[in-house]
């Protein structure tokens, strides 16, 4: 059995990696009675499991698509333990909490052979992020972490910086995230094996750039609001896209 339990020093390690100092992970507020744990840190957890039992995984397929859903917070120093691999054509996990059995994130994991990615014109282009002092920041933080797992945290890193950047999005964002609460729901992840496995930073021949762009903006009741945010990796190719999908809360705090 696999047993996940998160202390608020595993929040301090991931903040100070990918500046996600979202307020709801290190504060008690009026509703949301306890912190919670950033979504992203725990499915790096649980991607690095899937990941560590590759043999699972058909090697057939020249694509890895994960898809990621948050189903209920994650607590500090609770116990939630990882539900069997399903294997068919797609393996399927569970965090569940250890004492109530509630689901808390759902992971579904497939495989294809082929994937494009289709940037539009108005897509901010980042060509100067020193990769190798992030890769380095990567391996002192999480080194029970595969290193291949270093380009899913970035591109989070890169979508988290983007929501500063008004360039990207919809002329009425700005005015939605001011005192807001924003919750991950969601993270579809698609990566070429074969550029995980092999790739070099100190090949001269590939220089890594991002593209990210905003999908959509979504009012889903008055007062809430889903966003899609994508982030591509490209180095001759298209090489991973991440698609984080966040809940905007105007006003207050998260109530769990």
């Amino acid at each position: 059995m696999n047993i996940f339990i998160y202390s608020i020093s595993d929040a301090l390690r991931w903040a100070s990696f990918c500046k996600d100092y979202n307020p709801i992970h290190f504060f008690y507020t009026s509703k949301n009675r306890k912190p919670i744990v950033h979504g992203m840190r725990v499915a790096l957890d649980i991607k690095n499991h899937i990941l560590s039992n590759a043999k699972t995984i058909s090697d057939a397929k020249a694509y890895l698509n994960v898809s990621v859903k948050f189903v209920n917070p994650v607590y500090y120093n609770c116990d939630y333990m990882l539900s069997p691999f399903s294997v068919s054509d797609r393996i399927k996990l569970k965090l569940i909490d250890y004492d109530n059995h509630n689901t808390v994130i759902e992971t579904i994991v497939t495989t294809c052979d082929n994937h494009k990615a289709n940037a539009p014109e108005n897509s901010l282009l980042i060509n100067d992020v020193c990769f190798l002092k992030y890769f380095k920041s990567f391996l002192v933080n999480f080194k029970e972490i595969k290193d291949e797992l270093f380009w899913d945290s970035l591109l989070f890193c890169v979508v988290i910086s983007s929501l500063k950047d008004q360039s990207i999005f919809f002329d009425s964002l700005g005015n939605i995230l001011m005192d807001s609460t924003l919750i991950h729901t969601h993270q579809h992840l698609i990566y070429k094996k074969l550029f995980i496995d092999t790739f070099n930073f100190y090949d001269e021949n590939i220089t890594p750039y991002i593209k990210v762009w905003c999908n959509s903006l979504i009012k889903y009741t008055d007062n809430e609001y889903l966003i899609s945010i994508t982030a591509c990796l490209y180095t001759t190719e298209p090489v991973m896209i991440s698609e984080i999908i966040l809940k905007v809360i105007k006003g207050g705090y998260y109530e769990c």
